[in-house]
């Protein structure tokens, strides 16, 4: 290595330049396991290899468990959810009776009715797309 610059005092003296020598490319060095026919290196592999099935064998498993399991919680959860929509629907209908009947003192005005109806729809097609946007979701997601 040589100092470029002749002065002490620059400060471009300080940097070091390597020589026209050093910045020739090292030969090729060859992989560890060129030679495929050692017995030692063809066990190494080969315990090698095997570990990468079994490893893959047991991610497989793991997401066919996986998804057994989400299958059975879907399964679960769409039944409550449409349990939830059948009570939430039919206790709208029996306010709504309740306020047709004229032998009842019950009364809604016509307003509040509507207001009823209209946020029982939209409570009711809410539930229903979150429920199914997450029962059946559009792509397959990465962990």
């Amino acid at each position: 290595m040589r100092k470029k610059g002749s002065t002490k005092d620059s400060k471009l003296s300080d940097v070091l330049i390597p020589d026209r020598e050093s910045l020739e490319i090292a030969p090729e060095i060859p992989p560890p396991f060129k030679n495929e026919n050692n017995p030692v290196v063809v066990d190494f592999l080969g315990q090698i290899i095997q570990e990468k099935e079994k490893i893959i064998q047991e991610k497989e498993k793991d997401e066919l468990q996986r998804s057994r399991e989400e299958h059975t919680l879907r399964k679960k959860y769409l039944q409550r959810v449409f349990l939830f929509v059948v009570i939430f629907v039919g206790l709208v209908l029996i306010l709504v009776s309740l306020a047709g009947c004229k032998g009842i003192s019950f009364y809604l005005s016509d307003a509040v009715l509507i207001t009823l109806l209209t946020t029982t729809t939209a409570n009711i097609i809410g539930v229903l797309l979150i429920a199914f946007n997450w029962l059946f979701p559009s792509g397959k997601k990465k962990l």
